[in-house]
């Protein structure tokens, strides 16, 4: 599996910790892995890998079975977040299923400091490219992408004056402050959001809010790779969001 970056990504001033880290989130997620399973889904060394994992065995966060040699995590990543929505972690129970049901990275996303910020993700057990967007990194809201749209469509949130822009036929495209604002209107009213073309890495989102009553609480994200059947598979993404993937 190789991986990703996400544009999004602000450059990793400690890589190790965060590969340890990713290491952590990826045996919490998807339960026990060999060495070479792990290295699969990261396109890393296993020397690389294998050191990361003893120095987090060292602090019980994982442990390696001696007789099927397959690493566990012990321990795992929460947010510490106070009165946390119970709705943000029903939806997190489900990005699993969700995933395999889209064929498609899915990504959650918390409202935090007037911004989002990615809190977890899962991704489907067939796929080659892994977007490894790290977790706890903040989407940038002047990127007028699916998840932007819901975060300014459903609460009372002004869009930036100027300075907001789309991808388009991978190239940023600046967005007038009326057009955002048509947009934010027309995902208002459809209760849904997809991004305007894919990214430069050949990803798009489409995304859907997580509310408790009224009130915003999160983002759900489908990152969809670009392939020869992306919009073939656009109506069956559209129709999950639809379809209230979050009940």
């Amino acid at each position: 599996m190789s991986v990703a970056v996400d544009s999004s990504i602000k450059p990793d001033s400690a890589p190790a910790l965060t590969r340890g880290l990713d290491l952590l989130a990826i045996l919490a997620s998807d339960g026990r892995c060999s060495l070479e399973l792990l290295a699969k889904k990261t396109s890393w060394p296993k020397s690389s890998i294998l050191r990361y994992l003893q120095a987090l065995e060292a602090y019980g966060a994982v442990s390696r079975s001696e007789d099927s040699k397959l690493w566990q995590a012990r321990q795992k990543l929460c947010p510490i977040v106070p009165d946390a929505s119970e709705v943000l972690e029903r939806a997190r129970t489900r990005l699993p299923k969700l995933a395999n049901d889209v064929n498609c990275c899915v990504e959650l996303y918390r409202l935090e400091r007037n911004t989002l910020v990615l809190s977890d993700r899962a991704e489907p057990e067939n796929e080659l490219v892994s977007l490894r967007a790290r977790i706890g990194f903040e989407r940038n809201l002047q990127e007028l992408d699916a998840t932007s749209l819901i975060f300014f469509a459903f609460q009372e949130t002004t869009v930036p004056s100027s300075g907001s822009w789309v991808w388009n036929e991978g190239r940023q495209k600046k967005v007038s402050v009326r057009t955002a604002q048509q947009r934010i209107a027309e995902v208002r009213e459809s209760g849904w959001a997809l991004d305007n073309d894919f990214n430069e890495y050949g990803y798009r989102r489409f995304a859907y809010p997580i509310l408790d009553g009224d009130t915003l609480v999160g983002v759900l994200a489908i990152a969809q790779r670009l392939t020869p059947l992306a919009e073939r598979e656009k109506p069956h993404l559209i129709k999950t969001l639809k379809s209230n993937p979050i009940p």
